[in-house]
């Protein structure tokens, strides 16, 4: 197995000694980057000056390799014929995310370059803490609020089932409520520390520790922009 993983590992390092068309994006947590992949070879993506850390995706549709040393992956499509966008996100040591949609084509390999966005939207998260805590207690008390539903899978590990449930708008704000599920075969620990992003303002989980089948309710307060 070893062995069969350091061939894979060349394989990528000789393709990019070839053909990968380079094209940097900005690293934008409140937009999902629409672009292709090469269903021929694998594509790279990395982040200048920060690391890949996490990856969400459905492993029946990508073949991730993982470069740790270098922090980043490279991304092949398993169904060179589908013509589908298929979601991918990632997140980083920074604490950044970045969501994808992916479709793949039969051309050269790629490379995808993310660049680091200025820190305005931190500082605009920060000005507004305290109405940010005020939603999340208003949707936890159960307010009467104005709220739009809505009932989306969003990508995650095998281990975890995450649906977006309801969302309300109130000023520059939006409240997001989401169900989170285990769905592994063991108890699992989950913490608001695992599922913060640089584009949260607040949150709070019901309850931290799941049982196998056991669920609970994440509240999430971000900017209009949203997160998910």
């Amino acid at each position: 197995m070893r062995n069969k993983r350091i061939f894979v590992l060349a394989l990528v390092v000789f393709a990019l000694s070839g053909s990968f068309g380079s094209q940097s994006f900005e690293l934008d947590p409140y937009s999902t980057i629409e672009t292709h992949l090469s269903s021929r070879d694998f594509n790279r993506i990395a982040i200048d000056g920060d690391r890949i850390s996490q990856l969400f995706f459905d492993s029946s549709v990508f073949v991730v390799e993982l470069d740790r040393e270098n922090g980043q992956i490279f991304v092949k499509p398993v169904e060179t014929k589908s013509k589908q966008p298929q979601s991918f996100a990632i997140t980083t040591e920074k604490r950044m995310t970045q969501d994808f949609l992916f479709t793949c084509k039969d051309v050269k390999s790629r490379t995808l370059i993310l660049k680091s966005r200025t820190k305005e939207g931190s500082a605009k998260s920060g000005s507004c803490q305290g109405k940010a805590q005020s939603l999340l207690a208003a949707m936890k008390d159960g307010a009467n609020l104005n709220f739009v539903e809505r009932t989306t899978k969003i990508p995650t590990t095998k281990a975890w089932k995450f649906k977006r449930l309801k969302y309300v708008k109130q000023g520059q704000l939006m409240g997001h409520v989401l169900t989170l599920k285990n769905v592994s075969e063991q108890p699992l620990t989950i913490s608001i520390n695992d599922l913060w992003r640089d584009t949260v303002a607040a949150m709070s989980v019901d309850k931290e520790t799941l049982g196998v089948g056991e669920h609970t309710r994440v509240y999430m307060v971000t900017g209009l922009g949203g997160l998910l």
